[in-house]
């Protein structure tokens, strides 16, 4: 669904840390690393608002062809 575009390859390469991450904490248990919990905290927040920034980006860039088109 992306057409060869590069807008969801950074939250691929996101997702796929997150998941050793949670593999590694699931396996070894992480009990005192607070900063590290914190910052993948964020990290979902940051991909909340790189999805809705590459989304206002399509739309403006939609809205533009449609207008050189007419």
């Amino acid at each position: 669904m992306s057409r060869r575009r590069w807008f969801p390859v950074p939250l691929f390469f996101i997702q796929a840390a997150l998941v050793c991450y949670y593999c590694y904490v699931t396996v070894f248990g992480l009990h005192n690393w607070f900063w590290i919990a914190a910052f993948v905290n964020r990290l979902f927040d940051l991909e909340l608002l790189y999805v809705a920034g590459c989304a206002i980006y399509r739309i403006r860039a939609m809205k533009s062809r449609r207008n050189r088109i007419s």
